[in-house]
């Protein structure tokens, strides 16, 4: 095998890696309206997402100028779901969460 610039025998070919999707967990902040003052959800297209609520094409936040004030990004979506759950469904993880970002 020969070297230098017209000695090489093969060409490398150039790979395309589409980077792995992130999965999200988020925390809006919502005028309150008689009801709740935070929004907890998933996505795995935040942006997205974020804009969903501020066009009010979600219910929930619809008319309550939701801006987002946190989120947790992770590679697993199975993690995701539960990390979300586990904010909803216990008040303990809530306000471990709500006192980490002075919330509460």
């Amino acid at each position: 095998m020969t070297s230098g610039a017209t000695g090489i025998s093969h060409v490398a070919r150039e790979r395309r890696v589409s980077p792995k999707p992130m999965y999200y967990v988020y925390l809006l902040k919502m005028k309150p309206k008689g009801g709740k003052e935070y929004y907890i959800g998933y996505s795995s297209d935040l942006r997205k997402r974020e804009l969903e609520h501020k066009r009010g094409e979600v219910r929930t936040t619809k008319g309550r100028s939701p801006e987002l004030i946190y989120y947790e990004a992770f590679a697993d979506k199975y993690l995701a779901l539960r990390r979300e759950k586990a904010i909803k469904s216990s008040g303990s993880v809530y306000m471990a969460l709500m006192k980490r970002l002075e919330l509460k």
